[in-house]
């Protein structure tokens, strides 16, 4: 499951889910979350909540992308952002021409520092000049987060997969797509069979017994 954050076409900015192929958007607040902006919502936003959020777009309209205009995922980062220096042959280069002392040497450690970013602009953005302050602007600068699964338990893990899975194989079915009721129960049960039994507590265990398909570990 991907989120961005976009401005509605009544101009209001809100986190929202993108679907799998990537042409539609379901703002937060549509399903009732009022968070703000998508760090407000990133603490909440764990597998299980994104596991219920699958289940909640499956029965909404989406916008369409190209109803609404993309934002930076997070537009204002509370904290500083970590920036990775020096870390192409070219800037190494650039560098020495204005401090050979401090860049002439070759550093076997990397070079970190940290920005202040008032606001990140988006793909295409418009980015204010400054005439008051400065003559020119220089550099162009690329924030991107990466989330590894290090940091995801195991039980976190089967969620991800299950989010993932139940987009592509249940809500992105695509207008053409005419399956029955019981082809359309066998898929969510097939879904639901990727978690642990023991987080499956909202569904009877008799339910389970009959329809929840076994594991080859249990088979």
């Amino acid at each position: 499951m991907r989120f961005i954050t976009c401005r509605l076409p009544d101009g209001v900015e809100d986190p929202a889910i993108l679907s799998a192929d990537g042409r539609q958007v379901w703002p937060l607040s549509w399903l009732g979350l009022s968070y703000e902006t998508l760090s407000d919502a990133i603490p909440f936003l764990t597998p299980q909540v994104r596991a219920g959020l699958q289940l909640a777009i499956a029965g909404i309209p989406a916008l369409l992308i190209d109803a609404v205009q993309l934002q930076s995922p997070i537009p204002c980062p509370a904290q500083d952002v970590v920036c990775l220096g020096i870390n192409y042959m070219a800037h190494s280069d650039e560098a020495e021409k204005y401090s050979a002392d401090a860049f002439a040497t070759k550093h076997q450690d990397a070079i970190y520092f940290s920005k202040r970013v008032s606001r990140a602009v988006p793909d295409g953005g418009f980015i204010e000049a400054h005439t008051d302050l400065v003559q020119k602007l220089d550099y162009e600068c690329e924030l991107a987060v990466i989330l590894g699964e290090a940091a995801l338990s195991d039980v976190d893990k089967q969620y991800a997969a299950f989010a993932d899975a139940f987009e592509k194989e249940y809500v992105s079915q695509g207008y053409q797509t005419n399956r029955s009721i019981e082809e359309t129960l066998d898929i969510g049960w097939k879904l639901l069979s990727m978690l642990p039994r023991s987080e499956l507590k909202r569904i009877r265990d008799d339910m389970l017994d009959q329809y929840l398909p076994k594991k080859e570990e249990e088979a």
